[in-house]
């Protein structure tokens, strides 16, 4: 699938949440993906490992929608939203999202806050 993107002269992006480090070097490594949506920190992804460990990847996700995004408060929307962009963003490579989609639980309140903050904070160059 990603040579057949690439043919096309598209990029790919493997798509998941969940623990992916055990196959990790096949995922990202040998199979040429451009980048990697979701990054689920509740399943023991870290944003900061992935950057480090994989820095030819666009990442892309990381604010819990499990639980901070669909329970709040706003302080910790902000805070983690904020902790995403420090991670992520140095260096370019990073889009801001949530760790796997933005669902019907999520109150619209909350996903704004995480625009808003990455409006703030989230251009370059980043003010973390």
């Amino acid at each position: 699938l990603t040579s057949f993107c690439h043919e096309l002269g598209l990029p790919y992006f493997y798509h998941s949440d969940g623990y992916t480090w055990p196959i990790a070097k096949e995922l990202f490594v040998e199979s040429g993906v451009d980048g990697y949506g979701e990054i689920d920190a509740q399943a023991g992804m870290d944003l900061g490992e992935i950057k480090e460990k994989l820095p030819h990847l666009v990442l892309w996700g990381n604010v819990d929608c499990a639980k901070t995004l669909t329970f709040g408060p706003e302080e910790k929307i902000i805070a983690e939203t904020k902790a995403c962009i420090k991670k992520g963003a140095p260096g370019g490579g990073y889009i801001l999202g949530s760790s796997n989609t933005i669902h019907p639980n999520v109150p619209a309140r909350n996903f704004i806050t995480m625009i808003k903050t990455a409006r703030k904070y989230g251009s370059y160059p980043v003010k973390t």
